[in-house]
């Protein structure tokens, strides 16, 4: 029986993470076949990186959380003094003629740090929470500050589940909580302009059609042109003839919806669904409690990219420049969400031996 169960948690992985990037590759092969090339082979890469990491057993490197708090940090402050501006915003770096988006790798980085570091210093009073809190807001601020809200609302995200796995009690919940409130105030005031006027448009977007309101109108008559079996594949108005920004990144959601409509969009959360239950399972039978973190904050912040994007892409939520996980393209945030993948994979190869229950704090 428990054998049985332990292989369940990698199937519903591999599955999930297989059909996400297969409706992605098959979506962006319709819409941008110019870029089909270059995510194929990124997309192989990342199989390789994600396969050797989950042969690799995941306490290897669980020993210390520092080294990857370092090396986040030394991403996201060389990517401040170094990296390349692109459209008013500095976010990636380049080796050796490849082009990065260093708050894209902090993500990995950044899980592994808090699932060490709350097993190896777990924070018993207040004090010590407070001095965790102030070494996460770091990098989530060197990371708003590039600026890329998207990313520094995921790393929020998934920083809370850490806390909240790791068991903490509910009155430190409530300081957390007061915690970040107390920066919403400065969080809105460091707000650009641009991402003002997103906000103002995403309550009523047809008052600047052809200016901020513009991504939002095109999405939704994108989403519901698709109808139920939708336009079929390379027959997308919207994506084809380029009246839908970013078709294939940002807004890949509708552009599947719109060639394969509900039925596509349905499949997506099946997909999404499969690995989401993958990642509980893994959690729930991780052999260390540094390992059922992984897989929660794995599985937060995933969770969270699906809601924010499918959200902003039906004019539910405000556009924030979030992708969609395993399915939009990029390199980038394919080769970050292979990295935590991989991991996840190691551990859920590696489960508890005995019948147990992981019993976190």
């Amino acid at each position: 029986m428990t054998e049985r169960r332990a292989i369940t948690a990698p199937v519903f992985i591999l599955f999930g993470s297989a059909l996400l990037v297969l409706i992605g590759l098959l979506s962006l092969r319709s819409v941008a076949p110019q870029e089909f090339t270059t995510q194929f082979y990124f997309t192989l890469l990342t199989f390789l990186i994600a396969w050797g990491i989950s042969r690799l057993d995941y306490q290897l490197y669980t020993f210390s959380p520092w080294p990857w708090y370092g090396l986040a940090l030394a991403l996201l402050s060389a990517t401040w003094l170094l990296g390349d501006p692109i459209r008013g915003a500095t976010r990636w770096l380049n080796f050796f003629g490849l082009s990065l988006q260093t708050s894209e790798l902090v993500k990995p980085l950044m899980i592994l740090f808090l699932a060490t570091y709350l097993t190896a210093y777990y924070p018993t009073d207040l004090k010590k929470l407070i001095r965790f809190l102030l070494l996460l807001l770091v990098p989530i601020i060197l990371v708003f500050l590039q600026p890329d809200l998207g990313t520094a609302l995921i790393l929020v995200c998934f920083s809370l589940a850490g806390i909240i796995a790791a068991g903490i009690n509910f009155k430190m919940l409530l300081t957390v909580a007061a915690f970040c409130l107390l920066f919403l105030p400065l969080v809105f005031l460091a707000l650009k302009p641009y991402q003002l006027e997103r906000l103002a448009s995403f309550f009523q977007p047809s008052l600047d059609p052809q200016g901020q309101g513009y991504n939002a109108l095109q999405a939704q008559i994108a989403v519901g042109s698709g109808q139920i079996l939708g336009r079929g594949l390379g027959q997308g108005t919207q994506s084809h003839l380029r009246f839908l920004p970013e078709r294939h990144t940002d807004f890949v959601f509708a552009s599947i919806v719109e060639e394969l409509g509900f039925l596509g969009g349905l499949l997506i959360l099946i997909a999404a669904s499969c690995l989401l239950i993958g990642l509980s399972q893994a959690a729930k039978q991780a052999a260390t409690e540094t390992g059922s973190i992984i897989c929660l904050t794995t599985l937060a912040a995933i969770l969270f990219q699906f809601f924010i994007n499918i959200g902003m892409n039906m004019s539910l939520l405000p556009i924030t420049g979030v992708t969609l996980p395993l399915v939009s393209a990029g390199g980038s945030s394919t080769l970050s969400l292979g990295l935590l993948i991989g991991i996840c994979l190691s551990v859920a190869l590696r489960p508890q031996s005995s019948h147990s229950v992981l019993e976190i704090r």
